[in-house]
C-alpha cells in the first residue's frame, strides 16, 4: 500500500482497471466477502472520485470486474 488514504493511492499508482484495483492493489477482492460485490456503491463512492472516472466509465469496469470476479475467484 503506498500510503493510508488507499483512495488517492489509486490515483497516485495509476490504476487503469476496477479489477486490478480491488484484486492486485487492496486485494478486497480476495479478501471481502463476495470479493466486494455486495460493498461495490461504498467502493464507488470513494474510488470513482479519485479515479475521474463518470458514471459510464464506473459501469463499464464493474461490470467487468463482476464477470472476472464471477468467471476465476466465485
Amino acid at each position: 500500500m503506498c500510503c493510508g488514504r488507499r483512495t488517492a493511492c489509486a490515483r497516485r499508482e495509476g490504476v487503469v482497471h476496477l479489477d486490478d484495483l480491488l484484486l492486485r492493489r487492496v486485494r478486497l477482492g480476495l479478501l471481502v466477502p463476495n470479493g466486494g460485490l455486495d460493498q461495490m456503491s461504498r467502493i464507488r463512492a470513494l474510488v470513482q472520485p479519485e479515479l475521474g472516472w463518470d458514471d459510464r466509465r464506473w459501469e463499464a469496469e464493474e461490470a467487468a470486474y463482476r464477470k472476472l470476479w464471477q468467471a476465476a475467484y466465485n
